[in-house]
C-alpha cells in the first residue's frame, strides 16, 4: 500500500519538473543554448558573448586592425551613434567590444561591411522625386506582389534606386524605379501572359478535338 501511495506523488513531481523545464538556456551575453535534463554546460561556454573574447568572456584590450569605431561608422552612415549601432546589429556586421584604458567600452565594426552598407544607402531627399516611380505605383503598373517585384530586382530585370526620404519621424529608406523601365517590363509581362493564355486555349481545343 505504501508503494502505491507514493507513485502518484512521484509522477506529479516528474510532470511538474518537466513542465517547468525551459527549452532554452540564456547564458551570459544573451547566448542561447539548448537545455536538456542531465546536460551541464562548462563555464567557458556560458561566458561566451558576441564581440567579447571567447576564452575569458571579457572585452578586448586593443582595437582590431579591420575595425572602425561606432562614432566613425555613424558619420559614414549619416546618423546618430545609437542608430548606427542598431542598424549594424540588424545587418549582423561583425564587431568587437574594446575596453581601452581610461575609456568606456566601444564597439569596433568590420570596416569592409560598413563601407558596403554605406554604398547601398541612398542619398537623402526631402520629397518624393518626380522623375522616379514609387514602390506602390510600380506594383500597380506591373500587376504583381512585392515578393515578385523583388525577384525582378534580384535577377536584374528591373533596377531599383534607394533613397532616404526625410520625414517628420526621421529618415525612411524607400525604393524607387525608372518609369520607362517599369512600363517596358509591364509590356513584356503582358505579352508573356497573352502568349500563355493563347497556349492554354490551344491545349483546351486539342483536348476537345482529340480527347484526353
Amino acid at each position: 500500500m505504501a508503494a502505491e501511495s507514493t507513485r502518484p506523488e512521484s509522477r506529479a513531481d516528474d510532470s511538474a519538473r518537466i513542465g517547468g523545464l525551459q527549452r532554452t538556456l540564456t547564458g551570459v551575453g544573451g547566448v542561447r543554448l539548448i537545455e536538456m535534463a542531465g546536460v551541464q554546460y562548462p563555464e567557458r561556454v556560458l561566458r561566451v558573448r558576441p564581440g567579447y573574447e571567447r576564452g575569458s568572456g571579457e572585452a578586448y584590450r586593443e582595437a582590431p586592425p579591420w575595425g572602425i569605431s561606432t562614432r566613425h561608422a555613424a558619420r559614414l552612415l549619416g546618423c546618430s551613434d545609437a542608430a548606427a549601432r542598431d542598424y549594424l546589429h540588424r545587418h549582423r556586421v561583425r564587431f568587437r567590444v574594446v575596453a581601452e584604458p581610461g575609456r568606456p567600452c566601444c564597439n569596433y565594426w568590420q570596416r569592409s561591411a560598413v563601407l558596403a552598407l554605406v554604398k547601398e544607402r541612398g542619398e537623402i531627399v526631402k520629397r518624393n522625386p518626380e522623375r522616379l516611380m514609387g514602390m506602390e505605383e510600380a506594383l500597380a503598373v506591373l500587376g504583381v506582389g512585392r515578393s515578385t517585384l523583388q525577384r525582378y530586382v534580384r535577377s536584374g530585370m528591373l533596377r531599383q534606386v534607394k533613397l532616404r526620404l526625410l520625414t517628420g519621424r526621421g529618415l525612411k529608406e524607400r525604393a524607387y524605379f525608372l518609369p520607362g523601365k517599369v512600363r517596358a517590363l509591364a509590356g513584356h509581362l503582358r505579352a508573356l501572359r497573352a502568349r500563355e493564355a493563347e497556349l492554354r486555349s490551344m491545349r483546351e481545343r486539342l483536348k476537345r478535338t482529340c480527347g484526353p
